[in-house]
């Protein structure tokens, strides 16, 4: 009898309860339920006897079953750059070719691919015939330029101590782009010296592990070669260097050339009970050939990456409905640090997109998505009730705030009937008066753009980060997570009985659920859910964090309140416990805590206590998300 291949972390359902597959041991499936503390272990037979009668249903399949991008995540640098390169061959020759490559034109492509990729070793007809046929067998599947040696075993990344990391990116920029030009060698000798000058004065046990020249290599990669050139050879000479891949904007092909950019729209927009929030920021994807608009975020966000994310991935995604999508081959964005983090790189080195930083003081460069913003104002908000004009001058007496009428989820749908139902029907100068949605079906007949489904566009956008387990839940940047196999990953990650960290991936454009690594196998994830539900659902870490700042205490005087709140509230405590002791005794105690005080913070206690504010009631110190203020941010 032929039995369906369950894999560890798969959720099925039995009766009313749903479970998640948390292990299978010694011929037992180990089933953890999501909704209550339950667990349950059947025989392997009885197990498959269930499913094939139908009582037990899959109802979500593991994470390594979906998609094969989740081996993506843990790539070492190096082998990231080996499926990058194999992913840019395979891709060019289906942009060329189609499927197949003709033999007798194989010497002048390859010439010319290794010239535009700066690649000293291209591969042999073989080779890159090996790679583009496991690429069109497996429907264009990026995965297929995985190794079998990549889906087996995940290499862990080494790390780098952030100090050393921080004189390394000092010397780099201190002594590596100066335009006397001096060799990579030759740099990393004062980077290596000044971390053998400081370990003379370490103990044998504190010695700084000095990184090798490779390390050193990757990290002066990493810089955009522009900034390179600028600082080594000078502005001009750069330019020059970098002007030859204009002419490729501008191909007749569906998002070879994307723009991107953030910009406040000049509306007030309302809360739910009618309060004026303030102004939204729209994320525009315009793909520079047919002028679409490949997908958008309208959120009181403004530009990150994160923000940057969840438009691409709303634009990438094939589960959305809208005909016009698609991931871009080049991306141009603002420059800043801001808008690159490790999840946005590691989608953009998945799916093949290629990020150009757009240099300061160059608005020309990004001059497609500024005039679709000019059109958005003059003729989509342009009747739009509360509308704050571009200037104090252009908007005189109007009151926007008084006029405003719509709420951001109103005014996401207008936006989203304008842009497909007006904006892409409408003729257009800069295409010769064609309409946008008239040249996107014309060139997505003869070349289609690339979707993903969307899981896989969730996987690949996630950040690796390590983390201990404590109480069954997973702690980061002040929330928590959890899930049935949490206490069992748990225990696995134990050595001689202290827990170790774990592997935890996360999306930083939507911290709802965490996924865990299995410490003994790496094909095998488990997810974890957060803790408060409500608040978390689709919350992005650019939002959490400016709720913390809201949260943090920026006056010295709050400071000195709360030790003094918190000295009191322990006195009451332990006035509380000892309430058969004499008065006497209470009375020594209360002594024994106004000696912490200064003279003038005894009188401020003693107020404190008198005030309504006081609080008898134990609570604990650590940061809670339900502090916050209704007024700030609507997410």
């Amino acid at each position: 009898m032929n039995t369906f291949n369950h894999i560890v972390g798969a959720h099925y359902k039995l009766g009313a309860t749903t479970y998640e597959l948390s292990g299978i041991d010694d011929n037992y499936y180990l089933l953890r339920s999501l909704e209550y503390k339950r667990q349950r272990s059947l025989k392997s037979e009885n197990f498959e006897k269930l499913f094939s009668e139908g009582k037990l249903k899959l109802v979500k399949k593991a994470l390594s079953d979906i998609t094969d991008a989740v081996y993506f995540t843990s790539l070492t640098p190096q082998k990231k750059e080996t499926f990058q390169r194999r992913l840019s061959y395979v891709e060019k020759v289906r942009m060329t070719f189609g499927s197949i490559i003709p033999k007798r034109y194989f010497k002048q492509f390859i010439e010319l691919t290794a010239k535009e990729l700066y690649d000293k070793n291209p591969p042999s007809f073989s080779t890159l015939n090996r790679w583009v046929v496991a690429y069109r067998d497996s429907n264009f599947n990026p995965a297929s330029q995985l190794s079998v040696h990549d889906k087996k075993k995940v290499t862990r990344k080494r790390r780098i101590d952030d100090d050393v990391l921080e004189l390394m990116h000092e010397i780099i920029n201190n002594e590596y782009l100066v335009s006397e030009r001096p060799s990579m060698q030759s740099v990393y000798v004062i980077f290596s010296d000044s971390l053998h000058y400081k370990n003379l004065s370490l103990p044998p046990d504190k010695q700084i592990s000095i990184p090798s020249l490779m390390s050193f290599l990757r990290e002066i990669k990493k810089i955009h070669p522009m900034t390179v050139a600028t600082a080594r050879y000078g502005a001009k000479t750069a330019r020059k260097r970098f002007d030859y891949g204009r002419s490729l904007h501008y191909k007749s092909q569906l998002c070879l050339r994307t723009e991107i950019d953030t910009t406040p729209l000049d509306i007030m927009v309302l809360d739910e009970n009618s309060a004026v929030v303030g102004h939204p920021y729209l994320l525009p994807i315009i793909d520079v050939y047919s002028r679409c608009v490949l997908g958008w975020d309208l959120s009181f966000i403004p530009g990150c990456a994160e923000k940057t994310l969840r438009t691409l991935k709303h634009a990438g995604s094939d589960a959305t409905a809208r005909e016009v999508g698609g991931l871009p081959i080049e991306l141009v964005i603002d420059n800043g640090s801001e808008f690159i983090n490790e999840s946005l790189s590691s989608f953009a080195k998945y799916t093949g997109t290629t990020i150009l930083i757009n240099p300061p003081g160059t608005p020309n460069q990004k001059a497609f998505v500024e005039s679709f913003f000019k059109t958005v104002n003059n003729k989509f908000l342009d009747k739009i009730k509360g509308k704050t004009f571009s200037s104090p001058a252009l908007r005189g007496n109007y009151d926007s705030e008084k006029k405003a009428s719509l709420t951001l989820n109103q005014l996401r749908k207008l936006f989203a009937k304008w842009v497909d139902g007006v904006y892409h029907l409408e003729g257009h100068s800069g295409i010769e008066d064609r309409a946008p949605i008239s040249l996107w079906r014309e060139e997505h007949k003869k070349l289609p753009t690339i979707r993903y489904d969307h899981e896989t566009l969730n996987t690949i956008s996630r950040s690796t980060t390590q983390r201990v387990i404590t109480d069954s839940r997973v702690k980061m940047f002040g929330l928590t997570w959890t899930g049935p196999s949490v206490p069992i990953i748990s225990e696995k990650s134990k050595s001689r009985g202290k827990p170790k960290p774990v592997e935890v991936l996360y999306d930083s454009s939507d911290l709802s659920t965490i996924w865990i690594k299995d410490p003994h196998d790496k094909s095998i994830f488990y997810e974890a859910f957060a803790t408060r539900p409500f608040f978390q659902e689709s919350l992005s870490l650019f939002e959490f964090n400016l709720l913390k700042q809201r949260g943090k205490f920026k006056d010295t005087d709050l400071e000195k309140e709360l030790v003094l709140n918190r000295i009191a509230l322990h006195e009451e405590i332990r006035e509380q416990s000892t309430k058969h002791k004499s008065a006497r005794k209470k009375v020594s105690k209360m002594e024994k805590a106004q000696q912490l005080l200064t003279d003038d913070n005894s009188e401020f206690l003693d107020s404190f206590k008198a005030s309504p504010s006081y609080r008898t009631n134990s609570e604990e110190d650590e940061f809670d998300v339900t502090d916050f203020p209704d007024d700030g941010f609507l997410l």
